[in-house]
Order: structure tokens, then sequence, then C-alpha cells
């Protein structure tokens, strides 16, 4: 009895995700190559390169064509005098481009432990050798084991006369073989009517997540679709280590990619403004970090460093005056507050300034929910005596700010960039009014996933870049992948912002001083494998067959359909994987929610009486119907179908003419 095994989908995969898609390396390669190669577009090359293959078959008298006919043809359409050369740039990338599967190596290696030795059987065009140094490479073909190419015979698979081959070379009966491959013709069919037994043995299929990326992208976004090819490569690999796959997963369909994609975004924007440092903010920037200091050294080396920071941690020493301009991030039109919440984050507490308060009737849980009422507070720290308190807790404050920054280096006296996700440079601001308060100007830029429109403007906190920009209420932008109104962006940057330590509330003596960790050490070790598998997806990451084109225009194209695709397309395992997750509400702690929740049957009946404006109250209702019980998440699902339905019929361009 003998195993023989396919090669290409079946034994080795390609990073590219298609085939085709190393024809676009081969047109980098020959671009480098040829000096009016340039004249000739991608589509051009990839179009050409088809085309030369199915011409080349036309015209053969045998069953397989070569790789040198197909290029003859090739160099004939694209004008060019034909080398032997040119053929071998393509097996180079094809070389470069190939991984095995994991799972059909354990195979080989069980048919080869049981009789002795494996059969390699193909249709191609490449020549054996070069299969062979391929196979040899990743220790996939050893000792007596046989390759058999369709090109070196002129006989193939699908014809049926490939195996025939085999049979009488190897001396055997059809049904001493077992053969095993992913083409339904050609490995499963045709072998079967010869008497040869066979095993379906697909190629590892694309997760829920790059299905939904993929199907929210043009045909032509090349990168992409070799960053989700590279994700699959990435999860093989990792297949065998001790992190779980729902970790391999959630790096390889969405973390990473989206990590890589911004951090080279970020390195190639601080390479044009001339900057040397990055610091990348905390905790959002955790993980933008490791990406930025992995792929660091393709972008001259730019030093990358993180930066224990937070609102908290800013806000109240940046603070040098105290009317309402001075305190205008105490009110934020996203969150609830009162009274004693609101001193709190000045350092103060209610008795002291009770006797200021009172007569207005502001008492310690009195909400903040009034003009007047942030009017008459507004007012009261601008009193002399409020004031002098204030200022004193920020002075103090400062001063512990200012040793632990150069602690960090950012009185290096180099120019520097700040690397946050977003929304509102809240962090920047303060920042930059700290350091020019001592007469420190080397703050440059901000460089960020998003920004939201309402944030501060240049002339308080400097420069800035962004990703993407949430549009401004009168305009209708669906190329935007969050908007805050609906948190995506809170929810974002929680996943893509996973750190090991809390938030930074202050500092003592040069370092940084956290809160109370809310974070148990069995997700604590979560956390830390996602770090480790960030890491190796970004130190595997080839930025060379990737490209060099990090534009943020091109990041856009990237990035929306990774956020889209991970949001609407939840997997059960990674959202169970991400549970621990909590949105933060504000910076003490209090109040946190959870990224999502299973749905109840009180949700249900709310859902029949208010409709989508329900779900839509959800930070992530696509998650909430992922962990809701199976019958309810069925119920939920046919009435928004029936809602859907109904709401079409009654429509007026839908009723019928009288």
């Amino acid at each position: 009895m003998l195993y023989s095994f396919d090669i290409f989908e079946t034994t080795l995969l390609r990073d590219t995700l298609t085939p085709s898609g190393v024809f676009y390396r081969v047109y980098l390669a020959l671009a480098e190559r040829l000096p009016d190669f340039a004249q000739i577009t991608p589509d051009d090359f990839l179009a050409a390169r088809i085309n030369a293959e199915r011409v080349a078959r036309e015209s053969s008298t045998s069953e397989e064509i070569t790789i040198a006919a197909i290029w003859k043809e090739l160099a004939d359409m694209l004008d060019l005098q034909y080398e032997s050369w040119m053929a071998e740039v393509e097996m180079e990338c094809e070389s470069l481009a190939l991984f095995p599967v994991a799972d059909t190596v354990r195979r080989i290696d069980r048919a080869r432990k049981e009789f002795g030795r494996v059969l390699f059987i193909s249709d191609t065009y490449f020549p054996a050798t070069f299969l062979r140094k391929i196979l040899e490479a990743h220790s996939l073909i050893q000792g007596e084991d046989k390759l058999y190419a369709s090109s070196e015979y002129g006989k193939t698979k699908k014809s049926g006369s490939l195996f025939e081959l085999v049979l009488d070379a190897e001396k055997i009966l059809p049904s001493g073989l077992i053969h095993f491959g992913d083409n339904l013709h050609s490995d499963i069919r045709i072998p079967n009517s010869l008497g040869i037994q066979t095993s379906c043995c697909f190629a590892p299929i694309l997760s829920r997540i790059a299905v939904a990326t993929l199907n929210g992208i043009p045909v032509s976004n090349q990168k992409l679709q070799d960053l989700i090819g590279y994700g699959r490569k990435f999860q093989q690999e990792c297949g065998s280590e001790s992190r779980p796959s729902a970790i391999n997963r959630l790096v390889g369909d969405f973390i990473g990619p989206t990590c890589l994609t911004m951090a080279a975004w970020a390195l190639k924007r601080a390479q044009a403004r001339g900057i040397k440092r990055l610091y990348f903010a905390a905790r959002d920037g955790r993980l933008l970090w490791i990406a930025a200091r992995s792929i660091a050294h393709h972008y001259g080396d730019i030093d990358c460093r993180y930066l224990y920071t937070s609102r908290k941690a800013l806000l109240l020493p940046a603070v040098l005056e105290t009317n309402r301009s001075g305190l205008s991030w105490l009110r934020r039109s996203y969150e609830s507050t009162n009274i004693c919440d609101t001193l709190s984050k000045l350092g103060m507490e209610y008795g002291q300034l009770q006797h200021l308060l009172a007569p207005l009737n502001l008492h310690p849980l009195t909400p903040l929910d009034s003009e007047q009422r942030w009017t008459a507070l507004f007012s009261i720290l601008a009193n002399r005596e409020a004031r002098e308190m204030i200022l004193n807790n920020a002075k103090s404050l400062r001063l512990e700010v200012i040793r632990y920054f150069e602690e960090a280096g950012i009185f290096d006296g180099v120019k520097f960039g700040l690397v946050d996700v977003g929304w509102y440079m809240t962090c920047q601001s303060a920042m930059r009014q700290i350091l020019e308060s001592v007469g420190n100007f080397n703050l440059d830029v901000g460089l960020y996933l998003g920004l939201a429109v309402e944030r501060l403007p240049p002339s308080r906190a400097g420069s800035s870049e962004a990703l993407f920009n949430t549009p401004a209420a009168d305009i209708r932008n669906t190329f935007s992948p969050f908007h805050l109104e609906s948190n995506r962006a809170g929810l974002l940057e929680h996943i893509v912002g996973l750190a090991e330590h809390p938030s930074t509330i202050g500092y003592a003596s040069g370092k940084p001083v956290f809160a109370a960790s809310r974070i148990s050490q069995d997700f604590l070790n979560t956390i830390h494998a996602i770090h480790a598998a960030v890491e190796d997806y970004c130190l595997g990451a080839n930025l060379k067959t990737l490209g060099d084109d990090w534009s943020t225009g091109n990041c856009r194209q990237l990035l929306f359909p990774l956020i889209s695709g991970f949001f609407t397309n939840p997997d059960p395992e990674i959202l169970k994987l991400i549970q621990p997750l909590e949105i933060s509400v504000n910076q003490e702690g209090v109040g946190n929610q959870p990224l999502f929740k299973p749905l109840r049957i009180r949700d249900l009946i709310r859902y029949f009486k208010r409709g989508n404006s329900f779900l839509a109250k959800s930070d992530w209702p696509e998650a909430d119907l992922v962990v809701t019980t199976p019958l309810l998440r069925k119920t939920f699902e046919f009435s928004k179908t029936a809602s859907s339905a109904l709401k079409s019929m009654l429509r007026p361009d839908n009723q019928p003419s009288p």
C-alpha cells in the first residue's frame, strides 16, 4: 500500500491567498530588473500572464505545458525579448510564497511511518526539480519518496494518464494506492474511475472574519488579500504551538493586520516628517507599540517607546488656569457626572468647597445635567480660594509628570511623535501644555487611527494626522469603519489596546502609578499570549512582498474591511476569549460595561416594541446575538427578517396601484 499526495492547495499553500497573487510579486520583481518595465501596469501584466498560459495550452500538443512555454508567450505579449531568467523570477516568487499545510504534514508523517515512503503527484507547469527543491526545503520529501510532475512526463492527473504512469512505474495495482488531494475532478473522480482510493483533502478554509473581510474589498486590493493570505500562513505555522487556536485566529485575521498596518503607516509618516522617536500612549497603544518595534528596522530604526499615560494622569497637571476654558475637559458630552465626581477629577473633596457650593444648591450628588449648573460650578472654581487649591494640586502633580517624562527620555532634545488610537486629542493637548510650560517644544505631531469632529483644535493640541476622521453631523460618510456615537471606536480601542497593566492614574518618583488591577490571572495569561502572537505575526510578515505603499489612502482601504469584517461577523471562540474585557465609562473604572452580553427574553419584548432602535443602543449587537442562546437567537433573527419584509411591503412605492 502506498499513499500519494497532491502538492498545491493540499500539501503546500500560498501566502498570497490566490495563485494569481504571486503574479503581482513577479511584476514587482521584474520592475526592479527591467528599466522600461514600469511602463506596464500591474493589471496589464496580470492579464497578460493569465492569457499567456491559456495560449500556451491551446498551442501545445502535449497534455501539459512548461513554465518556459508560458514565458515565451508572455514575453511576446509584453514586447520583451525572452530570457530564461524571467521564468526563474516567477519560480523564485512562487517558492517564497509557499508554506506547508500542517494537517497534510501530519498525514504524510503517519503514512511514511506506516509504509516507509510516500508519493507526490502534481499537475503543474513547474519543473519537477523545482518542486523537489521546495519539498526538501520544508522536509516534506525524504529518502525513497518519489515525485511525479505532469510537466516532466507530459501526462496529467486531469486525464488520468499520470495516475496510470504512476501505477506502472511503482508496479502496483490501483487498489494499492490511496491518493489525497483537493481537486474534486483531478484528485477524486478520475483516480476513483481507475480504481484508486481517494480522500478529499481541502486546504484550510478561511475563517468567518476573513471571509467577511474579503466580501468588503474590491478585487484589486492585492495588499489586503496578501495580508489575509499571510494570516492563514501564520495560523498554520502556529497551529502546533501551545497558544489556543482562537488567539492565532484573532491575531492572524484581525489584530495582526490591523496593528501592522497602523504601525507601518505611523513609521512612514514619522520618516516623512524627520521624526526619530515615537511614543505609543498607554494603554490603547500597547499592541501598536509591539507591532512598530518589530518592524522599525525597515524604516530607519525609528526609536519606538511605550509611554505610561492617560487622561487622568495628565489633565489636572496640565491646568494653568481655572476658568471655563482651562477646565473645559471636566465637561464631556458622552459622560454623565455629578458634583462630587467632578471635584474628584481636580483632586478635591466636596467638603473643601461646601461653603461655596451649598448656597447654590449644589450638593455632592447633584447631577451636572444643565447649562445653569455647569455655569454655577465654573464660577465657583474660578473663585480665588478654589483657584489656589486647584493650581497647587496641579503644580505638585505637574512636577511628578515632568520627572517621569525625564525618565522616559522626552527631555533628550529629540523631536518626537505621539501615537494613539484616538479620538479627541485630550492627552496630546495636556502633554503639550505641560511640556511647553517648561520650554520643551519637541512634540511634533500626534498620529491616530481616528479623530472625532469634536477633537481639540491645533491651537491647543498641536499638529495631528489620522487615518480616519468621523464625519460631520450633516455628512453621510459610508466609508468610515466606526462612528463614535455607535461606540465602535470604544470597542476598537479596547480590543486593539490589550494592555497587561491597569490605567495610569499618576506618577511618583519618576515612575507610573496604576489603578487597582481588575485583571484576573487567567486573562492576564491570555493577554501575554496575544502580545507574543502579535510580535510573531509582525516579525514574520514579509514587508517587501507587501510593498512600501503605506500611504493614508491605502491604509484606509486596508483597515476599513478588516474592522468591518471583524465586528459584523464575530467568531464565537474569539468572543469567549475576550469576554473579560470591559468598556471603560471613565478613568476611575466605575460603571464599566461588558463588550457584549447575551440577549434575554425581555430584550426580545423590547425589540418588538422599539425595533432596530433597541438594537442600536447595544455597543456590539452582532456579538450579543452570537452569545445568545440558540433558540432566542433564531427568534431574534426571524423577527428582524420579518420586520424588514413587512416594512418593505408597506413602503408607498411597493403598494399596488388602485
